[in-house]
Order: structure tokens, then C-alpha cells, then sequence
């Protein structure tokens, strides 16, 4: 989850004046099981996570948040801890895992929860270590049902689903199996429904600060921000996009890719010129 206000508009600098807003570099990340940890340990892990998710989180939720990743109570789970230069905690990404039953056949659903500071956000941090751990799921358990579905709560985020996934649900459109997933998994989940919203929609209670200046640097108005807006008008109130996708070889590969190719354009410098190509996928 991440800021959740977006300020969209076109700039009217001239073009050779625009720059992008500098993303501040994580220097240093470990990834910790709350489960293999001490119950001292894990105390700890809940009170950082906390204070780290009261700075960025608003609403109701976010103590108990904190407590139920660190405790166990949110399920199996993964944390990867991200760090500045100071050693400073400027971050985490949170990979829950449930395995379970739909219709008899099983399936494996992975649920995910990022949160970083302000300054820290647009630079695909999250993206490798969810790229390693679904890799490795999926060649451990090849013949498996195996999907990704999460609540979303801020472009950033869904930003880099959509440029990213050959696949993404519902920036793709719904198959009607995909359809009934993510209607089996959001009754499991018990994310209900927003009254007069998309059914993709979902409210946590738990939503981000404002912070202009960022939301400024993510509101081009492309298609993935036109999608984001029409299909989620009302973030700020806690509502959430619930985004799913298979685990699959072709989309785990198509993402790599793309992933790769977008991370070499922008050492490049030549992402800007393709910001308008980007399109919903039918």
C-alpha cells in the first residue's frame, strides 16, 4: 500500500525543462521469516514495523497491521526489509502465502503488502524479490494453481503490475475464470465489496498520507493512470483495486522481460518517449 491521493494533469514546462523527480536509493535489504524468529525477536520486528507503518499509513488499522505480520497472525510470511545509507528502516514488502482449496483442486495464493517512505517510491524496489520468490515457488510446485491477488492502494504500485505482467487482472481483461477466482478468493479473504463500486474494488481501512510532490511525479496521464482512476475513483477513502495474476511461466517470463527491458531504458535514459505507448491489454 502507498500514498493513496493523486494529484494527474499534463506539465506545461517545456519539454527540454521536465525532469523527473530523483527516487532515493535503498542502500541495503534483508529478508527475515517472522516465524523462524524469537518471540523477543518478533516483538521487535512488530514495534518497527509500526513506526515505520504510522509514518506512511493512515486509518485505523495500522498497529494491528504491523502486529500481524510480525506475529503470524497475518498468515505465512516472507519480509523484506529495505534500508537506507544511515542503516535506517525506509521500508518493507510483505509476501503472505495460503494454500488452499477452490472446487476441489489446489491452489497456492500469494497476497502482497509493500510500504516505503515518500521518497523511496517509483524505482521498482519491490520487483526483484517478488520476481525470485514466485520463480522459485513455481519451480518447486510446477503443477500447481498458483496466483498472485492482492489489494492495491496506490498507482505506484499497479504502475508496475500493468507496465510489467503480460497478464494482469483486471488491467487485462477478465477471463471468466479469472472472474470466478478472484470472486472465490475475495469471499475467502473476506475483502467484501465498495457500495456502487467495481467489483474489483475492496476497502481495507488503511490508506497513505498525502504527499503532493510524489503523486505529482506518478500522475502522468497515461493509461495505466486513466485505468487506475476510472476503476478506483475514490482511493482516499481506503478503497483498494484487488489485482490478480497467474504464476506462470509465460507471465513470470514476459514480466522478466519487460521488467529488464525498462530498467535498461532507464540507465539510458529513454523511457520518457515511451510513456504514451503503454496500453490496456485486451
Amino acid at each position: 500500500m502507498t500514498n493513496a491521493t493523486l494529484t494527474a494533469g499534463h506539465s506545461t514546462a517545456p519539454r527540454t525543462l521536465r525532469r523527473r523527480m530523483p527516487v532515493a536509493r535503498i542502500a541495503a535489504h534483508d529478508v527475515v521469516r517472522p516465524s523462524e524468529l524469537s518471540a523477543e525477536a518478533r516483538t521487535q520486528l512488530a514495534q518497527e514495523l509500526y513506526v515505520l507503518c504510522d509514518e506512511i499509513f493512515g486509518g485505523p488499522n495500522t498497529r494491528p497491521l504491523a502486529e500481524g505480520l510480525a506475529n503470524g497472525a497475518a498468515g505465512d510470511v516472507t519480509l523484506c526489509r529495505y534500508f537506507d545509507r544511515t542503516g535506517r528502516l525506509v521500508g518493507f514488502t510483505a509476501a503472505l502465502l495460503a494454500e488452499l482449496e477452490l472446487d476441489g483442486a489446489a491452489y497456492s495464493i500469494f497476497r502482497g503488502m509493500s510500504a516505503l517512505l515518500p521518497e523511496f517510491r517509483g524505482g521498482q524496489t519491490v520487483a526483484g524479490f517478488w520476481a525470485r520468490l514466485l520463480i522459485q515457488y513455481r519451480l518447486r510446485h510446477p503443477r500447481r494453481h498458483i496466483y498472485f491477488f492482492t489489494p492495491v492502494a496506490h498507482i505506484s504500485s499497479f504502475r508496475v503490475f500493468a507496465k510489467n505482467l503480460p497478464t494482469l487482472y483486471p488491467y487485462t481483461a477478465p477471463t471468466p475464470e479469472a472472474l470466478r477466482v478472484m470472486r472465490a478468493l475475495k469471499t475467502h479473504f473476506h475483502y467484501g465489496t465498495v457500495e456502487g463500486g467495481d467489483e474489483w474494488l475492496c476497502n481495507r481501512a488503511a490508506w497513505t498520507k498525502e504527499d503532493a510532490a510524489i503523486d505529482r511525479r506518478l500522475g502522468r496521464n497515461d493509461v495505466i493512470n486513466q485505468f487506475w482512476k476510472r476503476t478506483n475513483p475514490h482511493p482516499e477513502r481506503g478503497d483498494c483495486l484487488l489485482v490478480l495474476f497467474p504464476v506462470t511461466a509465460a507471465n513470470l517470463a514476459g514480466g522478466l522481460v519487460k521488467y529488464a527491458a525498462t530498467q535498461l531504458e532507464r540507465r539510458l535514459g529513454l523511457s520518457g518517449g515511451r510513456r504514451q505507448m503503454e496500453g490496456v491489454r485486451a
